[in-house]
């Protein structure tokens, strides 16, 4: 992967990253913030004169010092000297016994005695007492007569501490985020590891040599013919792009039947093959839309007409005539095959002679076929009208159509020796592929419209 590659990834997946980042920041402040705060109040001690009587040498005596203060420093945390040291400051051992800590580098006779307690004037109490309770705390528990007791002397006295050492939500909140943002970056590249669809299309031409016709953005949710009902939108100039480049896919005027198919259901196949019809139709060429999906009947109900009478069920089966199951879209200016009633045989129907023939009338009477079929994996009928179909429009659904799936639909209508077309791509996100961000648009909608109607009055 490229650098820009990783970035895409970034963009596609930056909710799952941000919602990482506000959990981990938001569960470390809220921890924080239940915790009861604690202040810490430091002394430091310098240890002199000898345990034991008194050494003519000075080094000796220095020695002697030092590990003194280590001793101390080991001793000071213990809980009889802890508990002495709180008695000799005059507080309440009942209320619990603060954290003490002892330190010394074992090279000089310093001392340092830190105590953490959740009132601030009972850390620098119990600290500052330990300069008196330490020496005699430690004789006795080493069982050592008095006479030998080392003196401690305050070098620094503890003051009364004002902010708490713990907890610190900012802190907490800090390293919370980054953790955050670490998890969400690598369960973003995990998941895009994992997810096996297709994000992007360069992914597709990349790594099936197809064409991308257009791409069709996610854009007027629930309107299913842009093309008729908001012309200027950016989506169904998306429809219009792909009848361009169709236009364009083979030898000129070899296109005659066209069908569209996908891999899986749910891939909005028909709703492509409605729009490209309308926009076909808009050229001033005559157009046949044919719903050769007969086990889901969809165009007909696109295009608000009941599908009832023969349709192209009835036309197959012989029962009735071309020019009665045809019907007209006036407001499209095209003509439309409905399914007619679900049959028993689907795909031998589609598959007869009959059909082919069907198919080659058509091919007269109008200038362009347009044929919505099933999709290819879960049933055959597509293979069996692929044969007839002079090219074949893929379509994938981004963020959905698996690579596995798009690469045994394609694998199966290779072995048939079928013209494909490309690819049309569905359900863009302008997030997930701002080149094909659909932004320019070419029309005027909404306000802008409305005020160029203004201006032209």
């Amino acid at each position: 992967m490229e650098l820009v590659d990783y970035l895409r990834v970034l963009r596609r997946r930056w909710a799952l990253i941000a919602l990482a980042a506000f959990v981990c920041a938001g569960s470390a402040v809220g921890f924080s913030l239940q915790q009861t705060p604690v202040y810490e109040a430091t002394t430091r001690l310098v240890v002199s004169g000898s345990a034991g009587g008194s050494a003519a040498d000075e080094v000796a005596q220095r020695q002697l010092a030092v590990q003194r203060a280590t001793s101390y420093a080991q001793f000071a945390s213990t809980p009889p000297v802890v508990d002495e040291t709180v008695e000799s400051a005059g507080l309440d051992p009942q209320a619990g016994r603060p954290e003490v800590t002892g330190t010394a580098d074992g090279a000089a006779p310093f001392l340092t005695v830190t105590v953490v307690d959740a009132e601030p004037e009972r850390a620098a109490a119990v600290a500052n007492a330990f300069a008196e309770v330490l020496p005699t705390a430690v004789a006795q528990l080493e069982g050592a007569s008095g006479t030998g007791q080392a003196r401690l002397t305050v070098l620094s006295a503890a003051s009364t501490p004002q902010d708490p050492v713990r907890p610190k939500p900012v802190r907490n909140g800090g390293i919370g985020l980054a953790l955050g943002l670490m998890l969400g970056v690598g369960s973003a590249f995990l998941k895009e590891a994992l997810d096996r669809s297709y994000k992007a299309v360069e992914q597709l031409e990349d790594e099936t040599g197809l064409s991308v016709l257009g791409v069709v953005p996610q854009e007027l949710a629930g309107v299913s013919l842009p093309t008729l009902t908001h012309p200027t939108s950016n989506r169904a100039e998306a429809y219009r792009t792909v009848r361009t480049n169709v236009q364009f896919a083979g030898p000129p005027h070899s296109l005659k039947t066209i069908l569209v198919t996908s891999a899986t259901a749910a891939e909005g196949k028909t709703t492509l093959t409605t729009n490209l019809a309308v926009a076909f139709a808009a050229t001033g060429q005559s157009v046949v839309l044919v719903d050769g999906d007969l086990r889901r009947r969809q165009v007909g109900k696109a295009f608000g007409l009941e599908d009832e009478g023969p349709g192209l069920a009835g036309v197959l089966a012989g029962w009735a005539p071309l020019d009665e199951a045809l019907r007209t879209v006036e407001t499209a200016r095209l003509a439309i095959l409905p399914g007619g009633s679900t049959p028993e045989n689907p795909s031998e129907l589609l598959g007869s002679a009959r059909m082919a023939e069907l198919l080659k009338e058509l091919g007269q009477l109008f200038e362009v076929v347009l044929v919505d079929s099933p999709p290819v994996l879960p049933v055959t009928d597509p293979l069996v009208l692929a044969v007839n179909a002079t090219g074949v429009v893929l379509v994938v659904r981004l963020g959905e159509t698996s690579r596995e799936r798009l690469r045994r639909t394609i694998g199966s209508l290779q072995k048939l020796d079928v013209p494909l077309l490309g690819l049309a791509a569905n359900g863009a996100v302008a997030s997930q592929d701002p080149a094909y961000g659909y932004g320019y648009a070419y029309g005027y909608t909404g306000k802008e419209a409305r005020s160029r109607k203004r201006h032209r009055k």
